[in-house]
C-alpha cells in the first residue's frame, strides 16, 4: 500500500513537473503572426527600414515572430492605418500622427526645438528626453511607441519654398500655406506670415496661379515633388518632423519581457550603417545636391537670424501647445531645448550635419550666401 502511494506521489510530481516545463516552453516559444503598414511607397528609406526591422525581429525570434507587411497606403493612408493600431486591427504602423487622434501631438510637430540633426537625435532616440514625452502620448492613443525614424526634416530641417524674394524676418503679406493645424497658423502669424491652411496636393497649382506666395513644411526628399513650382527654398530650420514607430499597447502588455526586449531592439536604428541617423544623413545630402534645381537658390540664416524667429515662434505656439499639452509637458520641453544660438555664424550652426548649408557649399552651389531678399531669378 505504501509503495503504492509512494508510486502515485512520485507520478503526480512527475506529471506536474512535465506540465510545468511544457508550459515554460510555450511561453518562451509562443510564435506570432503580426500585421505591419507604413504609408510611404516602395523603395523609400522609410519602406527599406521596415523591411530590415522585418528581418531582424524574425532573426533575433528565431522564426517565432512573423509579420505580413503592407507598404504604401496598402491598408489605406496614415491616418487608417493609425486608428488600426489604436482599435488592434493592425499590429505595427511607422505613420506621422495627428491631433484627430490626440490634440497633444501638437507637442511632436513642435517649432524651434533645434537647429541640427545631433539635437534631434538626442531627442528622439529611444533613450532620448522628447521619446519619453512622445511615447506618454502614444500610450493614450492605444499605441506602444517602439522607435522614431529621422525622416527628412530631422536632418535637413524644413523650408519654406517661394517664388517670391523676401526678408525671412519680416515676410509681411507673405501668403503662405500650411498644413491643417491650428500649432502651425499660430507660429507663422507669429513670424509674420499670412498663413492659408491648404492640402498638399494643391501646392504646385497654387504657386503656379499665384494663389499663395509660398509654402512651409517642405523637406529636401521633395524638392523633386515640386520640381520647376518654386524659385526659392528658405532653409528656416524650424521643424525637426520624425515619423514614429508604433505597435498596438494591448499587443504589446500581452508579450513576455523577454520578446518586449527583442522587439525594441530590433526596432532600433539609431547606430544601423545602412538605415541610422548618418544613413539619413546621406539620403538628404542626396537630394540637396541632386534634386534642387540648378537655378534654384537657396536662403539662409545664421544664429542671430534663426534666435530671432525662435522667440517669436516659441513665445505664440508654445504658449498655445502648453494649452493642450499642460504645463508640466512642456516645462520638460523648456528645460532640454538647446539655447538659442546668438551670436553663432552660418558654419557654426551645423545646420543639419555639417556637409550642406555652409559657407563653402553655397558658394560654391550658387555664389553667394543669401539672408534676405535673394537675387531674382528665371526659369
Amino acid at each position: 500500500m505504501k509503495r503504492t502511494r509512494l508510486f502515485l506521489a512520485i507520478f503526480m510530481l512527475v506529471s506536474f513537473l512535465m506540465i510545468v516545463g511544457v508550459q515554460v516552453f510555450a511561453a518562451e516559444g509562443k510564435t506570432y503572426n503580426w500585421k505591419m503598414a507604413q504609408y510611404h511607397a516602395v523603395g523609400t528609406m522609410l519602406d527599406k527600414v521596415a523591411e530590415a526591422f522585418i528581418e531582424r525581429l524574425e532573426k533575433a525570434s528565431d522564426g517565432r515572430i512573423n509579420i505580413r507587411y503592407y507598404p504604401g497606403e496598402l491598408l489605406g493612408d496614415y491616418i487608417i492605418q493609425q486608428e488600426a493600431v489604436q482599435s488592434g486591427s493592425l499590429d505595427l504602423a511607422f505613420t506621422y500622427p495627428i491631433t484627430k487622434t490626440n490634440p497633444k501631438w501638437d507637442v511632436l510637430a513642435l517649432g524651434y526645438v533645434g537647429w541640427s540633426a545631433e539635437q534631434a537625435e538626442d531627442r528622439f532616440k529611444q533613450d532620448g528626453w522628447m521619446f519619453k514625452i512622445v511615447d506618454e502620448v502614444a500610450a493614450e492613443c492605444n499605441w506602444k511607441l517602439l522607435a522614431i525614424a529621422p525622416g527628412g526634416s530631422a536632418m535637413g530641417g524644413t523650408t519654406v519654398i517661394s517664388n517670391k524674394s523676401y526678408d525671412p524676418l519680416d515676410p509681411k503679406g507673405v501668403k503662405l500655406r500650411v498644413m491643417p493645424a491650428e500649432n502651425l497658423v499660430t507660429r507663422y502669424s507669429a513670424l509674420g506670415y499670412n498663413p492659408i491652411m491648404m492640402p498638399f496636393s494643391e501646392v504646385s497649382s497654387a504657386l503656379a496661379l499665384g494663389t499663395i506666395d509660398a509654402a512651409a513644411g517642405c523637406i529636401p526628399q521633395e524638392f523633386s515633388v515640386f520640381g520647376d513650382a518654386f524659385k526659392y527654398a528658405y532653409a528656416g530650420m524650424d521643424d525637426q518632423t520624425v515619423i514614429p514607430f508604433i505597435m498596438n499597447l494591448d499587443l504589446w502588455n500581452s508579450l513576455s519581457e523577454e520578446d518586449q526586449k527583442i522587439v525594441l531592439e530590433a526596432a532600433d536604428f539609431t547606430d544601423d550603417p545602412d538605415f541610422g541617423w548618418d544613413a539619413w544623413k546621406e539620403a538628404i545630402e542626396y537630394s540637396y545636391n541632386e534634386e534642387l534645381l540648378p537655378w534654384q537658390i537657396l536662403v539662409t540664416l545664421d544664429g542671430d537670424g534663426w534666435a530671432t524667429l525662435a522667440e517669436r515662434a516659441r513665445d505664440a505656439e508654445w504658449a498655445y501647445v502648453e494649452k493642450i499639452v499642460g504645463k508640466e509637458m512642456m516645462d520638460v520641453v523648456r528645460a532640454n531645448a538647446p539655447e538659442l544660438p546668438w551670436g553663432k555664424t552660418l558654419d557654426e550652426m551645423n545646420y543639419g550635419w555639417g556637409k550642406v548649408l555652409t559657407t563653402e557649399w553655397l558658394v560654391k552651389r550658387q555664389g553667394a550666401v543669401y539672408n534676405n531678399y535673394p537675387p531674382e531669378v528665371k526659369k
